[in-house]
């Protein structure tokens, strides 16, 4: 039975409809791979790499279509890109690069569904909006959340810059899963230790390394023992002190750094090629974490706003070529002060000390649209100007009116998050089912579409309430009203992704969208809306929302795990889409920044708990009807489910 399914129709990198879909893998592990069925393609065809075939050598076979997207996994092998010409014009070609690291199934799994749920037009437009916004600074800064590194990179057209990002045209090849921009001294594969980066100051080095060794398969233990030495920057950080583009000298911040330090240190004695910063890159791709081991797929990691990473070595010039991620490093602007790339920082609850801060919205440029998904900077609580029904008080200055209604409100929110965590163990303890999605040996399938098709009614019907909290913010908060927009327009068509699974085990849409809401969605809509439309404020939306984001990395991950096990990964894409992306984005940070906005008295901070409170009894009603809906019909099921309800919180 095959272990990877390939869906030709996932495959984004290659737009529009063309004639033949070719799947392109190692003859010897061909039995492994199937192809599904195809809408946008006349043909599917599987074809294979012998083993003494080199990839050029596979595309000029005769049994390769000449006129085709042609997908190449090979897990065993290294494979040299093809010249242009081997290509040819009617071809586009996508690589999962695999035998310079030691990538197992698992990762080929794993990365392969990347690939599929790659939005490869929307990558491209991040690469061009990265490249615009380093095509417009001389000079960039590098810094880590933590202080202990800065440094700065002059932009030069002298360097070759290189997009690995975006959809294919006629003749292409790109990697795949794709989402890289990156600049070397010369040409990429052209190592010249006389050619630098204008790089100049310190980085900091921290997430999953890569070390790739080529096509020598000699190296293979050393390769193990180096990468072991180096893993430990997943949790550990280092900094790299640099001048012209070269390490002059590396130190641990941590103790569990020093492994990796004297790694580094035995390898600059060996080669002082080592030095020498190869490769500036920044991974760009939202849909993957990096996945533990040696595995040079990881270098593709974007998180929410692009991820800096190093290179440093090319093979065969020297025995391995390094990737250090700097998962805590931002890039900015270093004239206007504007941001540019890299990760948000991870502010502990309540704190409140100005180095904690985050820039203030006036200097920010994310690589995804300006403003998405980041409270302006925190200041300390104190009571704040309301938001007010005089439109006198609307049309300020935005940046002003975000400061203005900023607080931390730690307190409040752990007081809130130990609330919700006790909901949580309650509603596993006294509802019936509760746990069945993430427990159940046995999947109810029936209950599990039904739940499914009322989380797609609940967001459609949510989405309408989201517009009423813009046009509020809009006039009395333009720098909230344009993240909340931001925030909108990433969940707005998640209910995509849930029709996405349903539809894998034979539910219509059609059989979706004509189903009846249950009533406690029908309450629980009509609650928030009350809130907007007879109290004038989103407060309750969102209290329901930051329940929703809270609840959801509390408990979805087991929920998804186990679904995954029962109906099998794919059948289960859009869910694990669906959670992912509130985990990597930190929306419930997000979502805690635009809350805090509307908390001006302690009275606020109240209702805050009452909301939260009464969106919980909602949400249990909502189950319990489920439950009796499905498993346990009732003559009233939902009085029962009500009354129940109502003694939960």
């Amino acid at each position: 039975m095959a272990q990877f399914v390939v869906h030709p129709d996932s495959h984004r990198e290659f737009p529009g409809p063309h004639h033949t879909f070719c799947l392109l893998t190692q003859a010897d592990r061909a039995a492994d791979f199937a192809l599904t069925e195809s809408v946008r393609y006349r043909e599917v065809v599987h074809r294979t790499i012998e083993a003494d075939q080199s990839l050029a050598e596979a595309l000029r076979d005769p049994r390769t279509p000449t006129d085709a997207d042609v997908f190449v996994i090979c897990p065993d092998r290294f494979l040299v890109s093809p010249e242009p010409a081997e290509i040819g014009p009617g071809r586009r070609l996508a690589v999962m690069p695999c035998g310079s690291t030691p990538v197992t199934d698992a990762h080929v799994a794993y990365f392969l569904d990347v690939v599929q749920r790659t939005d490869s037009a929307a990558l491209e437009a991040r690469a061009d909006r990265l490249f615009e916004a380093l095509g417009d600074a001389d000079e960039v800064l590098l810094a880590d959340h933590a202080g202990h590194a800065s440094a700065r990179l002059g932009i030069s057209g002298d360097y070759e810059w290189n997009q690995q990002a975006g959809v294919l045209g006629p003749g292409e090849q790109q990697i795949a899963p794709s989402g890289e921009a990156s600049a070397a001294p010369t040409g990429l594969y052209r190592f010249d230790t006389a050619s630098r980066l204008a790089l100049h100051g310190s980085i900091a080095l921290r997430g999953a390394p890569i070390v790739h060794r080529g096509d020598d398969p000699a190296v293979l233990d050393e390769q193990a023992d180096l990468f072991a030495d180096l893993d430990v920057l997943r949790d550990a950080t280092i900094v790299l002190d640099l001048a012209d583009g070269a390490v002059t000298d590396v130190r641990a911040i941590d103790p569990a750094g020093q492994r990796a330090v004297d790694a580094l240190g035995k390898l600059h004695a060996a080669d002082e090629s080592y030095r020498i910063v190869w490769e500036f890159g920044i991974g760009l791709n939202p849909e993957l974490v990096q996945q533990p081991g040696n595995c040079g797929l990881n270098e593709m990691f974007g998180g929410a706003d692009g991820t800096v990473h190093l290179g440093f070595g090319l093979t065969p010039t020297t025995r391995y070529a390094l990737t250090f991620t700097c998962a805590d490093t931002v890039i900015t602007d270093a004239e206007s002060g504007i941001r540019i790339a890299g990760s948000r920082p991870r502010r502990p609850r309540g704190d409140t000390h100005p180095a904690a801060q985050p820039a203030p919205h006036s200097q920010l440029w994310l690589l995804s649209p300006p403003d998405r998904h980041r409270p302006p900077v925190t200041v300390p609580h104190a009571r704040r100007p309301a938001m007010t029904d005089d439109p006198r008080s609307w049309y300020g200055d935005p940046r002003a009116a975000a400061a203005a209604r900023t607080a931390d409100l730690g307190a409040l929110r752990t007081q809130v998050d130990d609330l919700l965590d006790a909901m949580i163990a309650k509603f596993y303890a006294e509802i019936p089912y509760a746990d069945h999605q993430a427990r159940g040996e046995e999947l109810n399938l029936e209950y599990y579409k039904r739940h499914n098709i009322e989380t797609i009614l609940r967001l459609r019907r949510k989405r309408t309430i989201d517009a009423l909290a813009i046009n509020y913010f809009t006039k009395r908060d333009p720098v909230r009203g344009a993240a909340w927009a931001h925030y909108v327009e990433d969940e707005m068509l998640h209910d995509e992704w849930f029709a996405g699974d349903l539809g894998r085990i034979g539910v219509t849409k059609d059989e979706i969208y004509s189903t009846d809401p249950f009533q406690a969605t029908k309450l629980l809509t009509g609650y928030l809306q009350y809130g907007m439309e007879f109290e004038g404020t989103p407060l309750a939306l969102l209290c329901s929302v930051y329940f929703v984001e809270y609840t959801t990395t509390k408990t979805q991950p087991s929920w998804v795990k186990n679904l995954e096990e029962k109906l099998g990964r794919e059948k289960v894409a859009g869910a694990r889409r669906h959670v992912g992306t509130d985990i990597d984005d930190e929306h419930a940070d997000f979502v805690w920044g635009v809350l805090t906005s509307l908390v001006s008295s302690t009275e606020d901070e109240a209702k805050v708990i009452q909301h939260m409170r009464i969106v919980a009894n909602l949400w249990v009603a909502y189950f319990l009807e489920l439950y009796q809906a499905v498993v346990a019909p009732a003559k009233n099921s939902f009085e029962a489910a009500g009354s129940l309800a109502g003694r939960f919180a």
